[in-house]
């Protein structure tokens, strides 16, 4: 079966109308703070953080929050309802990650600095063990706005803060040469819209409950 595609046309300015905004972000806005600020930034989507802002969400929100059984309030049954609810985090996680890291591998898009495109802002080194991975979509963004998706269901009130938050790192990964901004814009779009309806129609939590 033959695949349906974009027109070559549509495509090409789309790359074009993509990679102008990518040099307007990463070089017209060069200045001192954000050479500051974003490679702090930055870290807030890694994968390595995810852990530990996982882990702190579980035990600062409450469970009932997404959906997940009550338990008695005595020591033990309110550290088994964090760990649950930890297990629970861990597993909206892997569905992103898993849904995320799958396009990534399918589309294999280059980095920016890989066509020599804007200002790289992180290390050789770094660079070098990034260029593996794929463009599209951005990891980073997609775990923050997982993230930020997680805290606007707990604390729906500071939903703007946390999403802010989460626009920020997206920006960030522009702003350091690693990423186009439709990649960010795909990763926004692959970490809040899988979340967002796994925990708000309490599907996950369904399932995870019978467990």
């Amino acid at each position: 079966m033959e695949k349906c595609l974009l027109p070559s046309a549509s495509m090409s300015e789309l790359q074009i109308l993509d990679t102008s905004l990518f040099l307007w972000m990463n070089t017209g806005l060069t200045n001192p703070l954000f050479d500051f600020t974003m490679p702090i930034i930055t870290l807030l989507g890694d994968k390595w953080a995810v852990w530990p802002e996982i882990l702190l969400v579980a035990l600062l929100c409450a469970p009932k929050a997404f959906h997940l059984e009550a338990t008695n309030q005595d020591l033990t049954t309110a550290a088994v309802s964090r760990l649950r609810l930890f297990l629970f985090l861990a597993l909206l996680y892997g569905i992103t990650a898993g849904m995320y890291s799958s396009v990534k591998v399918s589309v294999n898009r280059d980095r920016p600095f890989e066509n020599s495109v804007g200002e790289l802002r992180i290390s050789e080194e770094k660079a070098k063990s990034i260029s593996s991975n794929g463009s599209f979509p951005s990891g980073h963004t997609a775990n923050a706005f997982m993230l930020a998706t997680v805290l606007s269901v707990a604390l729906p009130r500071l939903s703007l803060l946390f999403f802010c938050g989460a626009l920020l790192v997206g920006l960030s990964r522009i702003y350091l040469g690693v990423h186009y901004p439709l990649d960010v814009l795909c990763g926004a779009l692959f970490g809040a819209t899988p979340s967002l309806l796994l925990l708000k129609t309490g599907w996950l939590a369904k399932l995870f409950n019978r467990v």
